[in-house]
């Protein structure tokens, strides 16, 4: 009698798993609250991305901003600091990473005598409370700086999406440095 009603009782459980009609809904839901960074990384983050999509509308789909859920320390901006300045930085704050372009990590990590740097491909897909960008702008090949800067300055660049394609990939990319920042988000430039 156990038994049956043990098995009766697994029967029941199986048949509404399998059998049970589902419910799915039309559209997928998108989800544009960040619960992860604040709102300073995301603003930058969001800038980046207005650039990308004024110069090269099809790079990527077109999503809501995020917003984050809490504010934080605002994001600071380094011109032409010497290398030590940057050494003394990364030894104030605890665990921050550095990030740069791929080819110059080794260079840095040697400069900087600190392990946790990083090239932003290798970063993508982590995520740090501290983040120090290092010479993303200066490690530009320099027949994009012109354009770069014309296109961060809102000059007239309609046609930058046939003459250097190559800049949406730079944009992209600087958008994956941003957003692997959680708290602290320093762009320094040596």
């Amino acid at each position: 009698m156990r038994a049956r009603i043990v098995l009766l009782f697994e029967w029941t459980w199986i048949t509404l798993l399998v059998w049970r009609p589902r419910v799915i809904p039309d559209k997928p839901l998108t989800v544009n609250i960040n619960f992860r960074s604040h709102s300073g990384v995301l603003n930058v983050a969001a800038g980046v991305l207005s650039l990308l999509f004024s110069a090269f509308p099809d790079a990527a789909k077109l999503l809501k901003k995020d917003r984050g859920l809490f504010s934080g320390p605002r994001p600071a901006v380094f011109l032409t600091v010497d290398v030590h300045l940057v050494k003394e930085l990364v030894s104030k704050i605890d665990g921050c990473v550095v990030l740069t372009w791929d080819e110059g990590t080794a260079s840095l990590r040697r400069d900087l005598d600190y392990p946790l740097v990083y090239g932003i491909r290798e970063a993508k897909g982590l995520e740090f409370h501290s983040v120090i960008l290092v010479n993303f702008f200066h490690g530009l090949p320099t027949h994009l700086q012109k354009p770069f800067r014309d296109l961060l300055l809102g000059r007239d660049c309609h046609d930058v999406h046939n003459l250097f394609p190559e800049l949406e990939g730079v944009l992209k990319l600087l958008y994956t440095g941003i957003t692997r920042c959680i708290q602290r988000l320093f762009l320094v430039e040596t």
